[in-house]
């Protein structure tokens, strides 16, 4: 896991601070790491690595003196992003800088390195660096979900970089349901190797079919063109995620009048054993259910969580669960 987090919903997590400014509606983000990381062992064999150089940092002493320090100390740039605004809607422009940005004890930035490491499985995303100053960086946003972002200065290898979460909303006014599914596998030691249990969300349309194309929603088949022509009311899985390490989003704006139904499948366990599910369930940007942890106790059993009816917005929670998809 990354070790700094900033995000633009207004939660600052590990390292990451927030701070609005006097009388400042559009406040920014801002993450910083420290001036150092630790990126190698005692050169002695002796010593803790997690503890500060000291004098072995200083270039008038031998860092060989004392076996006891640690001589694998990597300096560290402290990149750092500002996002504006804060409140970001489909179609919004977001600007991003790493102005605040140092280098290695507070000194120059001599380059910038920005990433768009995760976002919806949209084709509208059109993010870019500016070809006049390479600190900053935009961001224009058609479909709603998460967006990550990472900048890394100076070319620091073994260093972590600052990183932006941005939560795009749907534009106002448009009713819409929004359907979250994360999980763990209890017997996963780490959800961030890439190997981890794979749980399926899936959104089934009124007269659809579980597990089938064209009116259940997921992995396979991660969108539908119904109602009226054009993507206005069209359900799309924003988010898939092979592993634990992410959620699996399925964002439905406008939905036509009908029954639809929730449901989590256990694609494939490599060996950790039962899973925890957990659904978040929006209506309108407004949490409709909350169901946090249902457990799956092997591969192929299948979850059938909720219904929406629509356009009421009404959410009921099921909760049946059955080998195999319902038939």
């Amino acid at each position: 896991m990354k070790a700094m987090w900033c995000v633009v919903v207004g939660v600052a997590l590990g390292a990451c601070t927030s701070d609005p400014g006097e009388g400042d509606p559009s406040w920014a983000l801002e993450c910083e790491e420290s001036a150092r990381c630790e990126a190698g062992g005692d050169a002695g064999g002796q010593g803790d690595a997690g503890e500060d150089a000291g004098p072995s940092a200083d270039a008038g002493e031998d860092a060989g003196e004392d076996a006891g320090e640690d001589a694998g100390d990597t300096v560290c740039s402290s990149p750092r992003i500002t996002s504006t605004p804060s409140e970001v809607f489909s179609g919004d422009l977001v600007d991003l800088s790493g102005a605040d940005s140092t280098g290695p004890d507070g000194g120059e930035v001599g380059s910038y390195e920005w990433s768009l490491v995760a976002a919806p499985m949209s084709p509208g995303v059109d993010f870019g660096v500016d070809p006049s100053d390479a600190s900053r960086s935009r961001l224009r946003t058609e479909a709603p979900g998460l967006y990550v972002i990472e900048l890394q200065v100076n070319g620091d290898i073994g260093c972590p970089p600052a990183r932006v979460e941005i939560d795009v909303m749907p534009e106002p006014g448009e009713r819409s349901v929004r359907v979250q599914m994360s999980w763990v596998a209890q017997g996963d030691p780490d959800t961030t190797d890439g190997t981890s249990a794979d749980l399926d969300l899936h959104y089934l349309l009124p007269m659809g079919a579980w597990d089938e194309a064209p009116g259940d929603i997921y992995w396979d088949n991660p969108t539908l063109d119904i109602g009226e022509p054009g993507a206005a009311d069209d359900p799309e899985m924003t988010q898939d995620s092979a592993t634990s390490a992410a959620p699996e989003i399925v964002y439905h704006p406008n939905p036509p009048v009908g029954l639809y139904v929730v449901g989590v499948y256990y694609y494939e366990d490599p060996g950790f054993g039962q899973a925890e599910a957990s659904l978040l369930i929006e209506v309108d940007g407004v949490t409709a259910l909350s169901l946090p942890g249902e457990l799956l106790f092997e591969q192929g059993v299948f979850w059938e969580a909720a219904t929406i009816t629509w356009p009421g917005g009404q959410v009921r929670p099921v909760g049946s669960v059955t080998a195999g998809f319902p038939r």
